[in-house]
């Protein structure tokens, strides 16, 4: 029996091992891996990751990600800046996912939330500059990928065009509305009447004229259409064609 049990625990260990190093640093005696592959330039004595489970490290040469030489990054002051392990700084600049911001001053650069971060010049969405942004007016809306300034709405990187600032909303992550649009992931949904605007789930809306899913217009008979929605699954329906959008078997109930 403690063969067998010493047998299983010694599998469990080297494919733990092997999960591990192919995902991650494996700092031996005197080598280091990245990914099941040596890096030549790594120091094994003094080679660290900055944080567990961090695709940055260092050792007394360079800095690097996911096993590649940062040539940039100054070791003596490569520090992470979040908790998701996405961007760090040195004293003169700032790293998204290994690539230097060309523009971001380490000084005064922090996160906002997840997607978005900024320093006292500029605000960035992941590492796209977002060029009109104000930093001093920044503002996230409702844990969404939408912003705002003073002037302008936002969805990601992109600026929303001829959108009524004081009346615009988010309905949720990727779909909002002003006055006159509704937008999905920032886009306006064209021909749709904002009048008549029924939001059956996030992604699949309605007017007197159509439905729509994920922003795009179904060309649907309306007097002869009906549709059912379930916990994953969708379906509707005219005189004409059928669709259905991530359903396996069987009808949803309405």
């Amino acid at each position: 029996m403690k063969k067998v049990v010493l047998f299983f625990m010694t599998i469990f260990t080297i494919n733990t091992s092997i999960t591990m190093g192919c995902y991650y640093y494996d700092i031996r005696q005197d080598s280091v891996e990245f990914a099941c592959k040596k890096i030549e330039e790594a120091d094994s004595e003094t080679f660290q990751t900055l944080d567990f489970f961090s695709s940055y490290a260092k050792d007394k040469n360079y800095v690097y990600y996911n096993g590649k030489i940062i040539k940039e990054a100054d070791v003596r002051t490569i520090e992470q800046i979040d908790k998701l392990r996405m961007y760090v700084k040195d004293k003169k600049d700032v790293y998204y996912n290994g690539k230097r911001l060309p523009f971001a001053d380490p000084t005064t650069f922090e996160l906002i939330n997840w997607s978005f971060a900024k320093d006292k010049k500029h605000v960035y969405y992941n590492e796209k500059l977002l060029n009109s942004a104000n930093p001093e007016t920044f503002e996230v809306l409702e844990y969404s990928l939408y912003s705002r300034d003073g002037k302008n709405i936002y969805f990601e990187d992109k600026r929303l065009e001829d959108v009524d600032i004081e009346t615009f909303g988010v309905i949720e992550n990727s779909l909002s509305k002003d006055k006159r649009y509704v937008y999905y992931k920032g886009d306006k949904i064209k021909d749709l009447d904002i009048e008549t605007l029924e939001i059956l789930t996030p992604l699949f809306l309605k007017d007197k004229n159509d439905f729509y899913y994920e922003g795009k217009k179904l060309n649907m008979d309306m007097k002869t259409s009906h549709y059912t929605i379930g916990a994953w699954c969708l379906k509707v329906e005219d005189k004409n064609k059928k669709l259905e959008y991530n359903c396996k078997d069987g009808w949803s109930v309405e």
